[in-house]
């Protein structure tokens, strides 16, 4: 089960790394987690999004079906999931206008019609920006007052705070969440229902569309993004995981900062959970890893 680790990586497709570190840079200023001894990743940028660290990978398709690594990915003219969306909580909502209207000229305009502004980056990944009001129910308010408060605390202006993943069947993808996974769940209602995954809020969405996710997932562009789990030790987490049920198709994967399985939940979205390496080999992002983990605890 999953009832007690952290959600703690997000990672995004795009279709090239520089366009996208200049939209962020403008349009979110969020820092980016500088490479170690290994130097230049050219496949992957990584940026301290507050909340969770989050990754934007050159846009590819997943080579081996078994593995959700960036070295079984090749490069292929694909579209980018619309089924998966972060949003960012500004301490300064006015502020974060200003840095987007410079992209997006209408976002001051749109701004006015409500609480949340959602926009696309470059490559049509959704996001959207959320101004500090209360809604739905009272333990995910609570959960969004206490993200902002860790969010001043680290001094961070403009944090993700929450990921939203859309499904087929609401009712089944919460069995999976909170019954299979164990994730301590935040109120549900007929369209959406909440999760507590640490420094975040996972949020699901019965699909706008119907057959929407099974369309995205049977032409393989649910593998575009994933979301990592931390964890301390990756095999009894995944002992615990199979005895519910759920498979991990690639076993154990190896990377420069630690390892990891994949699975899947029932409409195909991807997650992994991961044990960090002793030391940083390539992006030392422990620093941030240290204080997300310390925050949600």
């Amino acid at each position: 089960m999953l009832t007690d680790a952290k959600l703690i990586m997000l990672f995004k497709r795009v279709g090239t790394l520089d366009d996208q570190r200049r939209f962020v840079g403008e349009a979110l200023g969020w820092p980016v987690i500088e490479t170690g001894p290994s130097g230049d990743d050219p496949n992957v940028t990584m940026y301290d999004a507050g909340g969770a660290i989050v990754g934007f990978s050159v846009q590819r398709a997943v080579n081996d079906a078994n593995s959700c690594s960036v070295e079984s990915l090749q490069p292929i003219d694909l579209s980018i999931n619309p089924a998966s969306a972060l949003t960012i909580s500004p301490l300064d909502f006015g502020e974060a206008i200003q840095r987007l209207e410079r992209l997006r000229p209408s976002a001051r305009r749109a701004a006015e019609r409500g609480a949340t502004l959602r926009f696309l980056d470059d490559f049509g990944n959704q996001m959207a920006l959320r101004r500090q009001v209360e809604d739905g129910e009272a333990e995910l308010n609570d959960k969004r007052r206490r993200l902002l408060e860790q969010q001043r605390a680290a001094g961070l202006t403009a944090a993700v705070t929450e990921v939203t993943l859309q499904v087929s069947d609401l009712a089944e993808s919460a069995r999976f969440y909170g019954e299979t996974l164990g994730l301590r769940s935040l109120g549900q209602n007929r369209t959406s229902a909440n999760y507590d995954v640490g420094s975040l809020v996972l949020t699901l969405e019965q699909e706008f569309a119907v057959g929407m996710v099974g369309q995205l997932s049977a032409a393989g562009r649910l593998r575009e993004d994933w979301l990592v789990f931390h964890v301390e030790e990756l095999e009894p987490a995944m002992a615990a995981l199979g005895e519910r049920g759920i498979a991990f198709p690639g076993g154990v994967e190896e990377w420069d900062n630690g390892r990891q399985a994949y699975f899947n939940d029932p409409d195909g979205h991807y997650l992994c959970v991961w044990q960090p390496a002793n030391t940083p080999t390539n992006y030392d992002f422990y620093p941030q890893v240290r204080r997300i983990l310390g925050a949600a605890a």
